[in-house]
């Protein structure tokens, strides 16, 4: 008795309209004094920061964020003024210099502590 071999049918997988495969921002990590760019900012006041080079002063902080020395304030780049914020880890990456830091870590509690005073 001859056995009929059942042909295997292959499930083809559709597609659903709307999938695209998204693709995630490479996410960084960074030491403190570090040097960082701004990017991906997409507030009307945020896009202003995009380009802009940061010195990180504190690591991920309870909101995820990273609180940045900016060396000029980008709206009154005639004065040199420094400030700080607060950006989030996805927003920032890492210049050509690297891991290297371009601040003394023991410089940092004082901007730090400048800040809060009002200082900066």
């Amino acid at each position: 008795m001859l056995q009929k071999k059942k042909k295997k049918k292959k499930k083809k997988k559709k597609k659903k309209k709307g999938t695209e495969k998204v693709v995630e921002p490479e996410i960084y990590t960074f030491n403190l004094g570090q040097e960082a760019v701004v990017h991906g900012l997409t507030s009307e006041a945020g896009q202003k920061l995009n380009g802009e080079q940061v010195v990180i002063l504190k690591v991920l902080n309870a909101q995820g964020r990273h609180c940045c020395l900016f060396a000029s304030n980008p709206e009154q780049p005639e004065n040199s003024i420094q400030e700080l914020k607060s950006i989030k880890l996805e927003n920032l990456a890492p210049t050509f210099r690297g891991t290297t830091p371009v601040m003394q870590v023991s410089m940092i509690p004082l901007v730090l502590k400048a800040a809060a005073q009002g200082r900066i």
